[in-house]
């Protein structure tokens, strides 16, 4: 019974994993640079702030980048030109680095709250995209 249990467990959670998983190389090359730019603004802001969790941010980061390079290849061949996911990691840093911005600063306590949930929302994103639950 109990590995019958772990093998639906597994089995869910594949996929899970395998459903957000984008279909083309280059969707799959986007997503997985934007997640790496957005958990490198995360990791440096809770770097700022000392916070425990930045490690396992940038561990984060570091696998999104590992897995950015392992689809590069077969992104390009597909015509994804090779400054591409510089371009897409900024992006992803940017949009997190905007969201940290309002949720931190806004006196409005609306966009603030949007903000949060936004970034929550896009780690949560990432962190289907290998499986994590969110």
């Amino acid at each position: 019974m109990r590995i019958l249990l772990i093998s639906l467990w597994l089995l869910a959670t594949s996929a899970l994993a395998a459903q957000a998983l984008p279909a083309t190389p280059w969707a799959r090359a986007e997503a997985f640079a934007s997640c790496s730019g957005q958990m490198s603004a995360l990791a440096a802001h809770q770097r700022a702030l000392r916070d425990d969790a930045a490690e396992g941010t940038e561990i984060s980061r570091e696998s999104f980048d590992t897995l950015l390079q392992a689809v590069l290849p077969d992104a390009m061949r597909h015509g994804v030109p090779a400054s591409q996911p510089k371009e897409w990691r900024t992006g992803g840093w940017a949009t997190m680095a905007v969201l940290l911005a309002d949720m931190l600063y806004s006196f409005d306590a609306h966009r603030s709250d949007r903000a949060r949930d936004m970034l929550t929302a896009r780690i949560r994103d990432c962190d289907r995209l290998v499986g994590r639950a969110g």
